[in-house]
């Protein structure tokens, strides 16, 4: 073997690590208690990188008589198990645009509001919004909430 194809050879390994540290997974993450519930869907690399995800939420407050959903865009860079990232979030037709650090906790994220644990994905997403009131579908120019409430 010639020194060349020898130091070729010997590279290969190094340039698949390089390839591999920078691609992403799709992962998901739930958050959910007694009022809320929702799924984040992130492209998260394994290493340092890009961040690119959508979450979809609800609250169901009966005790409160509130109800409503929101969805949100996610952008940003990983860095070790930080996350900086810009969160469009789309809540009853008003936009707002919040940048965050979040953190990677024993493969958990914690936001700066929530604590979402990894699930699988299809399964989320069959299973995420049972408890969002039927009326909560509707024409929104209302808000998400019935007269009464």
């Amino acid at each position: 073997m010639t020194p060349i194809a020898f130091r070729l050879l010997m590279s290969l390994p190094l340039c698949l690590c390089v390839a591999t540290a920078a691609d992403a997974a799709e992962q998901c993450f739930q958050h959910k208690n007694d009022t809320t519930n929702a799924l984040m869907m992130l492209d998260l690399p394994d290493g340092d990188g890009d961040v690119i995800g959508v979450e979809t939420g609800a609250v169901n407050d009966v005790k409160e008589g509130y109800a409503t959903s929101w969805d949100s865009t996610i952008t940003g860079k990983r860095k070790g198990n930080r996350l900086d990232v810009k969160v469009e979030i789309t809540i009853e037709g008003d936009k707002q645009v919040e940048k965050q650090t979040w953190r990677i906790e024993n493969g958990a994220i914690v936001t700066d509001r929530n604590h979402y644990e990894p699930t699988d994905c299809e399964a989320a997403e069959n299973s995420s919004f049972d408890n969002v009131p039927e009326h909560a579908s509707e024409d929104i120019s209302r808000g998400h909430c019935e007269e009464k409430e």
